[in-house]
């Protein structure tokens, strides 16, 4: 942790851990070469999607894709499409479904990953706390650790892992569009 400021060249992307009753948590990060810099966190619940279209634009960050979970590309009740198709309605330019993937493989990648990851001191704190108290079910008849506890600090830490899991895909270019065609008064 260190501060981690904005930098205007490059790409925010956003990646998000859906939730509506359970929290919604989206992490603002920029790629620079190797490093991961979280630049922002934002977390909330029982918020509708424009809600956090409309906090991440004000933020007018030089925004990149936004990067969902596997999820967002199923029916959601509260909505008439995916949550893919409502955040592409609301402007974002979001990039294709992650695949469904083991927690337990995403957990060891994250881990493999820390060392390319630096957090904003102050904006990024509430995620840190988060992953700070991240822990897994123990159950008191076997003393052994199980699976992730979904608790009020999973969501962070599941975004963490979408993170890790993408990471190689943030880009600062927009290679999807074409280069201008500079004009030389030529005819």
């Amino acid at each position: 942790m260190r501060p981690v400021p904005y930098d205007a060249m490059l790409k925010v992307h956003t990646i998000w851990d859906l939730g509506f009753n359970d929290r919604m948590s989206i992490i603002f990060v920029q790629r620079l070469l190797n490093q991961l810099m979280v630049i922002d966190f934002l977390e909330d619940q029982y918020r509708k999607y424009d809600w956090y279209v409309t906090e991440i634009k004000a933020k007018r960050f030089n925004l990149g894709r936004a990067y969902l979970p596997h999820d967002a590309g199923h029916d959601s009740p509260l909505l008439a499409a995916t949550p893919e198709k409502t955040l592409k309605a609301l402007g974002l330019d979001v990039a294709p479904v992650l695949p469904r993937e083991d927690v337990e493989v995403g957990i060891k990648r994250t881990r493999q990953m820390f060392p390319r990851i630096y957090f904003d001191d102050e904006k990024a704190k509430p995620l840190v706390d988060h992953l700070k108290r991240y822990r897994r079910v123990i159950p008191s008849t076997t003393n052994e650790p199980q699976s992730p506890l979904h608790d009020e600090h999973s969501h962070a830490a599941d975004a963490l892992r979408y993170l890790c899991m993408c990471a190689e895909q943030l880009r600062n270019d927009e290679k999807d569009k074409p280069l201008p065609i500079p004009k030389t008064g030529i005819v």
